[in-house]
């Protein structure tokens, strides 16, 4: 859009910030961009100069100096396109996410700190993920949301791989197996659960490092690619925000409840719904991890391992504590503790039905209330008005969430499937040594290997009717009772597979039982499979 006059010596307003006025002034009064082009060619002066577009005050950057920020409009464009810069999960994750930590951006950095932090961001020309958050939410539960968006199908397929070769080792008789001396169980040692568990959460935690290398992602974080230290380069940053969203090929949404009350958010959802509107629910660049639900989820993961892996070296020495101890306390302690935090979740889960039906920008908090008829005025020049824009996210993000996470009762298969690769590790040590030699036993290991897929899915579901918060007393004895029930009836199926379906001489009606489990995951899980 320069012409001539635009490269005299001294320069005026640069071409990419009145391209993206122009662009803006154009979707809403093209007669307005005449005026615009004829001030972008105007001499050294105009960046001294306002101007007004219908009645509108239009301050050039260039010209703001040390103006406040919230004189300015965000733009759907960027400023500079030196501005955009982007940074990798290797540095997002580094030391465990250290920089993710709680209410980290209001810290005060030296200038030494605020320059270290901002060299983790290099210059790029988009982003395939703007990272969007809230940084009141706590740093654990983020960085294991974004080691499963980035590792997890990786980890379960790596960890498979590893499983079947210790299990064609251990049955080549290269690795040894260990004589427990009890004729009822077949020698073995644990290769498969242990090698095939301790390279899944290895390669959970680390492969990031190998996909940047082969195939490097580029993501958006505040905190690295806005710089913390230079007041100018940061109003410019945060000016160009809505632009970066909009230079992104897909949203990460960290979800908590406290997501959709916090006025930066809500701008960054405006920005994407903006530059995406016509696109379909499934093509909408909206990718949402609840927080509680990696939390809980990767902590299931490693209670289920930890407790296989204990039974079976306790079985390797001799069993000098009884299985039914162990198994008895582990059952009773792990399902306490995942109906507790299965009830927050699905608590939080209903919020988000509430939160998204109820959207309201207006309504949004902010740490400095200057910034909220910025953020607003930003939104009114995308929008007809503010509650057009409210209509637009409720849509869009409603029929996202419905499409990556399913309806309310629903717990992505995902999520579910390191429980069922850890028994299918066991397992494999298991096939080794005969144990599943007899048809009666294969489905028997079947059938089990299909429950361990239900038991979360089950366990939320029984925690969905009883979200309301009550008094400690009551909330103990909710999660108590739900916990007990949990445990009789994983007790009941273990003890229905092994030692009825998997007997000889029990009747053969049984056999429909391993069938049945599956027929009953299938239904609990419909809506992941309904997605394949």
């Amino acid at each position: 859009m320069a012409c001539e006059c635009c490269n005299a010596k001294g320069g005026t307003i640069p071409t990419q910030q009145v391209e993206t006025v122009v662009q803006v002034r154009q979707e809403e009064d093209p007669h307005s961009v005449d005026i615009l082009q004829q001030l972008a060619c105007n001499s050294l002066s105009t960046l001294s100069m306002n101007f007004s577009v219908d009645g509108e005050t239009i301050i050039p950057v260039a010209a703001m100096g040390s103006q406040s920020s919230s004189a300015a409009h965000l733009s759907l464009g960027i400023q500079d396109m030196k501005l955009l810069r982007g940074t990798n999960l290797v540095q997002v994750l580094s030391s465990f996410g250290a920089e993710l930590r709680c209410n980290s951006l209001n810290q005060s950095l030296t200038p030494e700190e605020a320059a270290k932090l901002y060299r983790k961001s290099f210059q790029v020309n988009k982003f395939d993920y703007f990272i969007s958050h809230c940084w009141q939410d706590e740093r654990f539960p983020k960085v294991v949301a974004l080691y499963i968006h980035k590792n997890l199908h990786v980890a379960m397929i790596f960890s498979t791989i590893v499983a079947i070769i210790l299990t064609a080792l251990t049955r080549l008789k290269v690795l040894p197996v260990v004589a427990e001396g009890d004729s009822n169980v077949i020698d073995h040692f644990p290769w498969a659960l242990c090698g095939g568990g301790l390279s899944f959460f290895f390669v959970l935690f680390t492969w990031h490092h190998v996909a940047f290398l082969v195939r490097p992602r580029i993501y958006f974080l505040d905190k690295f690619c806005v710089h913390q230290g230079d007041d100018d380069l940061k109003r410019l940053g945060v000016q160009s925000f809505a632009g970066f969203v909009a230079a992104s090929d897909r949203m990460l949404l960290l979800w908590t409840t406290q997501y959709f009350t916090r006025l930066w958010c809500t701008l960054e959802l405006a920005a994407l719904v903006k530059s995406r509107q016509g696109l379909a629910a499934t093509k909408f660049p909206l990718e949402i991890l609840p927080l509680k639900l990696a939390k809980v989820s990767f902590m299931t993961w490693v209670t289920v391992f930890l407790v296989y892996a204990i039974v079976q070296f306790n079985r390797i020495l001799g069993r000098p504590i009884p299985d039914i101890g162990i198994l008895g306390v582990a059952l009773l302690v792990s399902a306490f503790v995942l109906i507790r935090a299965l009830r927050v979740y699905a608590h939080d889960r209903k919020a988000m039905h509430h939160q998204i039906e109820n959207f309201s920008v207006q309504e949004a908090k902010c740490s400095d209330e200057r910034d909220r008829r910025w953020v607003e005025r930003s939104m009114l020049r995308w929008f007809a008005d503010l509650e057009l824009c409210n209509l637009h996210i409720r849509q869009a993000v409603r029929e996202q969430a419905e499409e990556r996470l399913g309806p309310e009762r629903h717990i992505p298969t995902k999520l579910l499937m390191p429980v069922f690769l850890v028994n299918l590790f066991n397992d494999c040590d298991y096939i080794v040594g005969g144990y599943y030699d007899s048809l009666r036993k294969s489905l028997a290991g079947l059938g089990w290997a299909a429950f361990t897929l239900s038991i979360v899915p089950v366990g939320y579901r029984l925690a969905l009717c009883f979200t309301q918060q009550r008094k400690w007393f009551l909330e103990l004895l909710i999660n108590t009772s739900l916990s007990l029930g949990l445990v009789l009836l994983a007790v009941s199926i273990y003890v229905t597979t092994h030692f009825v379906v998997a007997k000889p001489e029990v009747n053969a009606v049984v056999l429909c039982i391993p069938f049945l489990e599956i027929v009953v995951v299938a239904w609990l899980q419909r809506r992941s499979f309904g997605r394949c």
